[in-house]
């Protein structure tokens, strides 16, 4: 180890520690009093406004509008049995209806806590064989499971606890 004073000294590493300590000592009180008033401000009973915003949609959203599903992502029956059916939910008033692969499916819908709830579902009875019969009723399962509903532009999401389903606003 060299003498203090001399060229090639060591670094005194007590003095450097030193310098970086203090201005941590002071910056920590100022950041801990940001933190402090965002802290005071937030009140987990209130909705975060950013998250309600992005998926807040109102019925009048919906209405005069159909949806073509583009994708089913959920358990593999789901997928196999939904894969490449293009069903379409429609939407007026009070009402939402649907057409699958056979019947054609309605129900008195509203929006309720950014869910679709649907009472009084019905369905046309054509008597058509599998899997056409099957995907009818996986539709009307889907309407009756309440699912949360997003719109982003065209893009409709459903989404249950199982499954999520897109669709697109249908031009026809």
């Amino acid at each position: 180890m060299s003498a203090p004073g001399n060229r090639g000294a060591e670094p005194d590493v007590s003095t450097g520690m030193r310098r970086s300590v203090i201005p941590a000592v002071i910056a920590a009180p100022l950041l801990l009093a940001g933190c402090g008033a965002a802290a005071a401000n937030f009140d987990p009973s209130q909705p975060d406004t950013d998250e309600v915003a992005a998926v807040t949609v109102e019925p009048e959203d919906l209405w005069g509008k159909a949806f073509q599903a583009q994708n089913v992502t959920g358990s593999d029956s789901d997928v196999e049995l939904m894969s490449g059916v293009e069903f379409v939910l429609s939407f007026e008033e009070g009402s939402v209806g649907a057409y699958g692969f056979c019947n054609h499916m309605g129900a008195s819908a509203e929006l309720r806590d950014g869910r679709l709830v649907t009472s009084d579902v019905f369905s046309t009875q054509m008597a058509c064989e599998e899997p056409a019969m099957a995907i009818d009723s996986w539709i009307v399962e889907l309407l009756d499971a309440q699912p949360h509903v997003e719109l982003d532009g065209d893009r409709l999401t459903l989404t249950t606890d199982e499954i999520t389903v897109e669709l697109t606003e249908s031009t026809e």
